[in-house]
């Protein structure tokens, strides 16, 4: 198995014994991925893709990189589909209660109401046209937390499918995990 660290967690790929060898540099290809990932997808990182986007997106509709804009779009599905349940605008909420530094604590009922009025998923505006990203008030905040991992193992799978390599585990810290193949 090959290891990584990234998005606060151990990646790992898991490949046949007996192909191993053969296979390590498409194992570490997909690390890679993995790591480029979340160079534009964390919140953590000031030049990400998605920090940028945090920063700047009320100001006017900021086109954004293909695969992003697909994952975005996605999310938006969900959230509809949920009636906000799941929303990648939780961000505001995300800080006060204390998790953006893994602080956790109980935010005052105003800051749980100044949080709320910068949350919504309908404050997301997509152009597909365009494959741009606006925020439609001042201080919606995207955190992809809730799907980023899953989204991460499902790109390496797909590079590892192209690299002609069928039996493989990809393991995501403990709460993401993603088989393939018959071995």
């Amino acid at each position: 198995h090959f290891t990584r660290s990234a998005m606060a967690c151990e990646f790992q790929v898991f490949l046949p014994y007996d192909e191993a060898p053969h296979l390590a540099d498409s194992a570490i290809a997909g690390l890679d991925l993995i790591s480029k990932l979340e160079d534009q997808l964390s919140v953590y990182r000031p030049l990400s893709e998605v920090s940028r986007l945090n920063g700047a997106a009320h100001f006017g509709p900021i086109p954004v990189e293909k695969r992003l804009f697909a994952l975005l779009s996605r999310a938006q599905a969900i959230s509809e589909a949920t009636e906000g349940a799941f929303d990648i605008t939780a961000g505001p909420l995300v800080k006060a209660w204390g998790f953006y530094r893994r602080e956790g604590r109980l935010p005052t009922e105003e800051e749980l109401a100044q949080a709320l009025e910068k949350t919504g998923y309908r404050h997301l505006q997509l152009d597909s046209q365009n494959q741009s990203v606006h925020f439609l008030r001042e201080g919606i905040e995207i955190n992809l937390g809730a799907i980023g991992k899953g989204y991460a193992l499902d790109r390496c799978a797909e590079l590892l499918h192209e690299l002609s390599v069928h039996d493989f585990i990809l393991h995501g810290g403990q709460s993401s995990v993603l088989a393939h193949g018959r071995r």
